[in-house]
C-alpha cells in the first residue's frame, strides 16, 4: 500500500502544478488587459484635460474641463461677490480666478468693489491683509498698466500686506507674468 501512494504522488503534484500554472497564466493575462485599459483611460483623460483646458470648454466627451473661466460682466456687484473678508485674521480674499478684465470701466469696477469691501470690513485704520488669486486671470494688454496702477494705489492706501498668486495644476512655466509687472514685485 505504501508503494502505491508514492507512485501516485508525481501525478498529483503534476496536476497541482499544471492548475497553478494555468491560473498564473490567466492572472497575468487578465492583469495585462486591465493594465492596457487603465493606460488607455489615463492617456484619454490627459489628452481630454489638455484639449478642454486649451479651448476653455467641453470638447471631448466624457470629461468636463477642470477649470472654466468666469465669463461674467464685470461690475462692482459681480466683483463684490468674489471678495470675502475674514475678521479673525483681518484678511481680504480676492477670488479673481478666471476673471477677464478687458476695459478701463472693468478696472474701475474692481477698484470700487475692493475699496467698498475694505471700508465695510471696519478693520483698524481701514487696513487689511490681502490674498489675491489670479489663476487663469486675463488682463488685456491695453489696460494692464491701469490695473496695476490701481492695485498699487489700493496697496499703498489700504493693505497691510499683499499676496498674489497664480497656480497651475500642471506646474507650467509662464514666460511673461500674467499678474504682477516687474516694477511692482516684492523681494
Amino acid at each position: 500500500m505504501i508503494v502505491s501512494r508514492w507512485v501516485h504522488l508525481p501525478y498529483t503534484c503534476n496536476r497541482v502544478w499544471f492548475i497553478s500554472l494555468l491560473f498564473n497564466f490567466l492572472n497575468l493575462q487578465a492583469g495585462g488587459y486591465f493594465g492596457f485599459v487603465t493606460a488607455a483611460g489615463a492617456f484619454y483623460t490627459g489628452v481630454a484635460e489638455l484639449i478642454n483646458e486649451e479651448y476653455g470648454r467641453h470638447l471631448l466627451p466624457g470629461l468636463l474641463p477642470v477649470y472654466r473661466p468666469q465669463r461674467v460682466d464685470i461690475t462692482t456687484e459681480t466683483v463684490s461677490d468674489l471678495i470675502d473678508y475674514d475678521s479673525n485674521t483681518n484678511t481680504l480674499l480676492l477670488q479673481f480666478r478666471g476673471l477677464q478684465i478687458k476695459t478701463l470701466e472693468q478696472v474701475q469696477a474692481v477698484e470700487t468693489a475692493v475699496e467698498n469691501a475694505i471700508l465695510a470690513a471696519k478693520s483698524p485704520d481701514n487696513r487689511v491683509h490681502v490674498v489675491a488669486d489670479y489663476n487663469c486671470t486675463f488682463i488685456a494688454d491695453d489696460v494692464q498698466q491701469a490695473y496695476w496702477d490701481m492695485a498699487k494705489s489700493l496697496e499703498t492706501k489700504y493693505y497691510l500686506s499683499a499676496t498674489r498668486f497664480n497656480v497651475s495644476s500642471f506646474g507650467t512655466v509662464i514666460d511673461k507674468p500674467i499678474a504682477v509687472p516687474s516694477n511692482l514685485t516684492r523681494g
